[in-house]
């Protein structure tokens, strides 16, 4: 049981089928939220001090990248560029992936379907991620721009 300074206990519930949020309108919203906070907030929740802060950028860019190393490892070995063994081994981490994805959105009752476009969502989530680097620790919200610490 966890307890705040007030030494009063704090509970944790999930709670999926009394509450629901509605965070974005439209894709320029979702970029202009996630884009604000993906570099300036995450850089100062990094581990390891300076060098977890400095390091910060180039660990956000690889991620979405090596999300997509499967898929394109996958078209590569179709087009004849990589070998049998590369089709292979893609082929079982997109399909784990997308078992992964699947059963995530199952979770969250939305359709499953949703899991084949896995790759997409690196895609987008690599945009937002180099835009966040792009603008450092300047942050633009609401028409106006502010420096993270």
């Amino acid at each position: 049981q966890l307890f705040v300074a007030a030494r009063r206990p704090i509970a944790l519930f999930v709670a999926n089928d009394q509450l629901s949020t509605h965070m974005y309108a439209s894709l320029s919203e979702l970029l202009a939220g996630w884009g604000k906070n993906i570099y300036a907030g995450g850089r100062m929740a990094a581990l390891g001090g300076a060098l977890g802060r400095a390091s910060y950028p180039f660990f956000l860019l690889s991620m979405p990248l090596l999300g997509l190393v499967p898929p394109i490892a996958f078209v590569a070995a179709l087009l004849g560029f990589l070998s049998t063994s590369w089709l292979i081994l893609s082929a079982i981490v997109i399909i784990v992936s997308v078992l992964f994805w699947g059963a995530l959105y199952r979770y969250m009752r939305e359709s499953v379907g949703y899991a084949l476009l896995y790759p997409l969502g690196f895609v987008m989530l690599f945009v937002i991620a180099f835009g966040g680097v792009r603008r450092g620790q300047r942050v633009e919200w609401k028409q106006r721009t502010y420096l993270s610490s």
